[in-house]
């Protein structure tokens, strides 16, 4: 780890994984955006002991929410308790993005988002590729329903 447990990396059998923070910057100049890039670089030079390569973060870059929708950086919800701002980190999605995709990042893990979602391996908002099969870009997954009250 560098230091803190914001963000690591671990392999489990043929599956490496690496936790990014949602809560910090993630742009060329910060320290988390170094850490991946390194780590994801490392990662690669091992796909013979590692083939895939999951990422799991906090928020969703991409979701359909209405509520939540896709996380950009920018915290836009409104507290009753609240009253400051909160805070904006630069690098989401696009830097992130950037280097999931410079990596060839198989599998994106999230949740903060109280349902289940699944894309079809997807880069820059649209570009979709509807096939699981030859792809270049990861899926992303939402599983945020642990928090959610399911007794009603």
């Amino acid at each position: 780890m560098p230091g803190n447990e914001r963000y690591y990396s671990f392999g489990v059998g043929m599956v490496h994984f690496v936790s990014v923070s949602t809560d910090e910057d993630i742009d060329p100049s910060s320290t988390q955006w170094v850490w991946l890039d390194r780590t994801l670089a490392k990662i690669n030079k091992q796909r013979d002991i590692w083939p895939w390569v999951v990422t799991f973060q906090h928020r969703p870059i991409y979701n359909s929410n209405k509520n939540h929708g896709n996380w950009s950086g920018a915290n836009n919800y409104t507290y009753d308790a609240w009253d400051g701002e909160l805070a904006t980190y630069e690098g989401w999605p696009d830097d992130y993005e950037a280097l999931l995709l410079k990596h060839k990042v198989d599998l994106v893990l999230t949740g903060h988002v109280h349902h289940y979602e699944r894309t079809w391996p997807v880069r820059n908002r649209n570009d979709v590729t509807k096939s699981y099969e030859n792809v270049t870009s990861p899926v992303h997954i939402t599983c945020g329903h642990g928090g959610k009250g399911y007794i009603r």
